[in-house]
């Protein structure tokens, strides 16, 4: 979000709710996630917010706050960069959607099943749904093959990508300038994106493995 600031011809600027909003969606984020960020960074006085007529709102980083951005060159991890990993999420969500057509449906009914046994109270809320799928994916079992399988995918998430990229003495010595930093940077971020991608892929067309995956990273309730 403090990416659309970055460019050139809207550096530190006043930009519309409306604006804000828009740019975020192309990429693929609601506008429910955007006013919840919105909210957070101006209670946390990162951004400065202005009513200017009916229900027309416009925000801009604080002073300070764009300031301490500048000198630290966040930025170098540009707005086209995190485009493109808008995109490619999408693009991989549409994709897998499309070929787990039968899974997405048993997972629907199982789930609407499993809603309509709720108590009333619950099942007008986020609550129960996610109660509901979560009884489906615990019911639900993986072949041996598929354990596996999904055991490797997190091994190389967790190891190959999250500590590489955490522990790479490289990069927290500074040994390099900023921009070669920095690239490094986007590239860990790319395979980072790409690996969870893949765990999440597998999880999508093998439902069973949600409880499998729970108990392997020890996931507290």
């Amino acid at each position: 979000m403090l990416a659309l600031w970055s460019r050139r011809d809207n550096e530190g600027k006043w930009t519309s709710y409306k604006e804000i909003v828009g740019d975020l969606k192309s990429v693929g984020v609601s506008e429910r996630t955007v006013a919840r960020y919105l909210s957070a960074l101006v209670a946390e006085q990162k951004l400065e917010k202005v009513e200017r007529g009916y229900k027309k709102t416009f925000y801009r980083p604080a002073e300070k706050f764009w300031e301490s951005l500048s000198r630290s060159k966040q930025f170098r991890i540009s707005e086209e960069s995190l485009s493109r990993i808008g995109k490619y999420v999408m693009d991989v969500l549409e994709k897998t959607t499309a070929d787990a057509e039968e899974t997405t449906k048993l997972i629907e009914e199982l789930a609407q099943e499993e809603h309509n046994k709720l108590p009333e109270n619950e099942k007008d809320s986020d609550e129960g749904w996610e109660k509901a799928i979560d009884h489906v994916f615990s019911e639900a079992t993986i072949k041996e093959d598929e354990r596996k399988a999904l055991h490797a995918l997190v091994d190389s998430l967790l190891k190959d990508a999250i500590y590489h990229c955490l522990t790479n003495p490289y990069v927290l010595g500074r040994i390099a300038d900023t921009e070669t930093l920095a690239s490094i940077l986007q590239d860990d971020i790319w395979d980072l994106v790409s690996r969870y991608m893949d765990v999440w892929v597998f999880l999508y067309k093998h439902p069973g493995a949600v409880s499998e995956i729970k108990r392997y990273v020890k996931i507290s309730p």
